[in-house]
């Protein structure tokens, strides 16, 4: 499990230079009033204005309904998750959220799922949920109780919140992730899993599965035949009591589990079913209800609008990376020696952002930046990139240009990440000493990625044919990484590489050369082991 320290720390305001600490599993409220843990004596900042929690592998942002809003990265924002080097403004205060401590090489689901054909008989008890009376008494004449009111309000406070988490992500991994947590803190249940109808084929796929205990060695099951009527129908099914259920007293899966309590719905999007979320409970003393019912079928609802939103985002990004590909490829096929070589270069890069455990978001800038980082040798002339012998001074000064005019060239792309992307693209040539080109950065001013870039860049240089000379050895070409961290290259980052290569990862990336692509829905593979550990 990852175990990140926040550190936010105020870069302009009266209090500049103030820093705070969020450490593993913690929270803070910031604000004007002294009861904040992080205290912003500003104007424009409400008295508490927002929330920071630090869930060890994530950080949530929150804005706790201030009078001004709060902005990440100049975007307003209710609820957003944080990343390292993210400035957060509230007021005339900005506020710098940096990291520190071990991060998991990839957040990984605490369950694997598999469906079970089971053959439930009798007839099914379901329903049609109706949205808009869903936060309220199912009787018209318990909800103006007191008790009933007060219900209601729970209810919506909780499909409040709920919606804050779920809006803020927008990759579909973290997205199924925080649907799952917030299903079960909400309904209190044992076992919750997402399950996604391919767009394609039209089959249930498992996408994600998580136990409010955490096992990673615990596998669930969920019956089909359920979540097939569920898809098929578009109802939502409750069983408050499966030994009492004729649905389920006949299921494999259920009794072999020993599951006492069942809910399922659809997750829908513009009245289209794209799947379906199940919780279930193998607690005797808390049984769904109703109620339970009305929620979780609003979160499906609300769930099924961003997982289409994720979906069309995920299909844009394909598009995206699918024209960057053909333009690298288009000035790559100028030199057939160095043909594959962007593709090469950002498949060792991801490869090293693995054995950091860094972020999504900079896993996603290292993978642009790979692929551009060569874009402006589209401007050197053949003749010098072709030339079989040494370079002349000034055919040298003539490449040294192709990372400038390679900025010039990227920053002109519309995209989220660009501004880091440029950057990255211009400076990949720079040295750890301060010695490259075109800035002549050292390591205290170069960012991350052109770092990493510049680890992978130099060893598929070295390993690659050129013109002029064969390429090294894979031993030789090691040899020298080493020889030249902490003076070339940034010996963290060559370290990260000798790890990723010792895995045999390095190896796999030269023989691929395109960066493996995650799965649409982040799906675990499919275990029917016929057995379920007792939740503890």
């Amino acid at each position: 499990m990852a175990s990140i320290t926040v550190q936010l720390k105020i870069t302009s305001g009266r209090a500049e230079g103030k820093s705070f600490h969020v450490p593993s599993g913690g929270r803070a409220t910031l604000g004007r009033s002294e009861n904040c843990d992080f205290q912003l004596v500003e104007d424009g900042v409400s008295r508490t204005h927002a929330l920071i929690e630090n869930k060890g592998d994530r950080v949530l942002f929150t804005d706790l309904g201030s009078s001004n809003g709060s902005f990440v990265n100049g975007e307003p924002v209710v609820s957003s998750y944080l990343h390292d080097n993210d400035e957060i403004r509230i007021g005339l205060a900005a506020v710098r959220v940096e990291f520190r401590g071990s991060r998991a090489k990839r957040y990984e689901r605490r369950t694997t799922l598999s469906l079970v054909k089971d053959k439930p008989t009798g007839a099914y008890s379901e329903r049609v949920v109706e949205l808009d009376q869903t936060m309220m008494m199912s009787s018209p004449a318990t909800a103006v109780t007191d008790a009933g009111m007060a219900q209601a309000h729970a209810a919506l406070q909780t499909l409040c919140r709920v919606s804050s988490v779920i809006n803020a992500e927008h990759d579909l991994s973290r997205l199924f992730d925080a649907v799952l947590e917030s299903v079960l803190e909400s309904t209190k249940a044992q076992r919750a899993a997402i399950l996604i109808r391919d767009p394609l084929t039209g089959k249930i796929q498992p996408a994600a599965a998580m136990t409010n205990a955490g096992k990673p060695e615990t596998s669930l099951q969920v019956s089909s035949t359920v979540v097939e009527e569920v898809l098929r129908r578009g109802v939502s099914t409750l069983s408050s009591d499966t030994t009492s259920d004729d649905r389920f007293k006949a299921g494999a899966s259920i009794i072999m589990q020993q599951i006492r309590s069942v809910m399922c719905v659809p997750l829908l999007s513009k009245q289209t079913i794209l799947g379906a979320l199940y919780v279930d409970t193998t607690d005797a003393r808390h049984k769904f209800t109703d109620r339970d019912l009305e929620l979780l079928a609003a979160i499906g609802a609300q769930a099924g609008v961003n997982i289409e939103r994720g979906r069309l985002i995920e299909d844009l990004e394909d598009v995206f990376i699918g024209a960057i590909r053909a333009l690298v490829a288009a000035v790559e096929a100028r030199d057939h020696y160095t043909r594959g070589h962007s593709e090469r270069v950002t498949a060792f890069g991801l490869a090293i952002t693995d054995v950091l455990g860094l972020s999504e978001r900079d896993r996603e800038i290292v993978e642009l930046s790979g692929l551009l980082h060569d874009v402006g040798k589209i401007g050197v002339p053949e003749a010098v990139l072709n030339k079989p012998g040494r370079l002349s001074e000034d055919e040298f000064e003539i490449i040294k240009s192709h990372p400038a005019q390679g900025a010039e060239i990227v920053q002109n792309i519309r995209h989220h990440y660009i501004d880091e992307v440029t950057f990255a693209v211009r400076h990949h040539h720079e040295r750890w000493d301060g010695n490259g080109y075109p800035d002549g950065l050292g390591s205290d001013k170069s960012c991350r990625t052109s770092r990493i870039l510049a680890v992978a860049d130099s060893y598929d240089a070295m390993t690659s044919d050129r013109p002029y000379r064969k390429g090294f050895e894979v031993d030789k070409a090691t040899g020298i990484l080493r020889e030249v961290a902490g003076s070339q290259l940034d010996p963290e980052f060559v370290g990260a590489f000798l790890e990723a290569q010792a895995s045999g990862a390095i190896a796999a990336a030269a023989t691929d050369q395109k960066p493996t692509k995650r799965s649409k829905y982040a799906a675990q593979e499919v275990i029917d082991t016929g057995k379920f550990p007792p939740i503890p």
